[in-house]
């Protein structure tokens, strides 16, 4: 098996493994570990299996009807529930973006102690980045919008 299809075999189970674990798991995962061991790993499985059903389900959704389950909420159910979903996720996003955002602030923080006597404060880096994923998303978005054309 060349190196190529082995990476296209796994690369399905390693998104898997990002959205499953994302920043915030890891560390409700250690402070759980730190207090109770190993008694709660059954959760982290069970929290694998059920997002890797809700992936292939909606896969297998969209597939089959050509839509998006939030298109099909908003046109089948009712806008508004639609509209929640939208409003929820875009929520759950921010909250995700802003915790891997600190946790990137902290440790631009502790690397900067390496060049810089008490190191320079985490605002600055996550000012840094929050402006260079700005950028870098407008740039899709645009560069998304002149493809279609």
């Amino acid at each position: 098996m060349h190196f190529r299809q082995l990476l296209r075999s796994l690369l399905l189970g390693i998104f898997l493994i990002g959205y499953c674990i994302g920043a915030g798991r890891v560390t409700a995962m250690a402070t759980a570990g730190a207090e109770v061991g190993m008694s709660l790993l059954w959760t982290v499985f069970l929290s694998c299996l059920i997002a890797f059903f809700l992936i292939d389900l909606y896969g297998k959704f969209t597939l089959v009807t050509g839509e998006t389950t939030l298109v099909t909420f908003r046109t089948s159910i009712h806008p508004a529930v639609g509209y929640f979903f939208i409003v929820t996720r875009t929520a759950h996003i921010c909250g995700s973006v802003i915790g891997v955002m600190g946790i990137v602030a902290d440790v631009c923080f502790g690397w900067s102690k390496h060049f810089v006597e008490g190191g320079l404060a985490p605002l600055p880096f996550a000012v840094v980045f929050m402006v260079l994923v700005c950028a870098l998303f407008l740039d899709w978005f645009n560069s998304g919008l002149h493809d279609s054309t």
